[in-house]
């Protein structure tokens, strides 16, 4: 029982680091929205 508490507070903790803390120090992180970034190559087509 016990490891299973650590294993769930390490988890919670993982969480809120990444979804919260990090990214109000300005690290990016893709729980904090940073995955969600334009594609690095334009589609074919586009005209620049």
């Amino acid at each position: 029982m016990n490891e299973f508490l650590v294993l769930v507070v390490f988890l919670a903790a993982w969480i809120v680091l990444n979804r919260w803390i990090l990214p109000w120090m300005g690290v990016p992180t893709c729980m904090g929205g940073a995955c969600a970034t334009k594609p690095r190559f334009p589609e074919q087509g586009e005209n620049k």
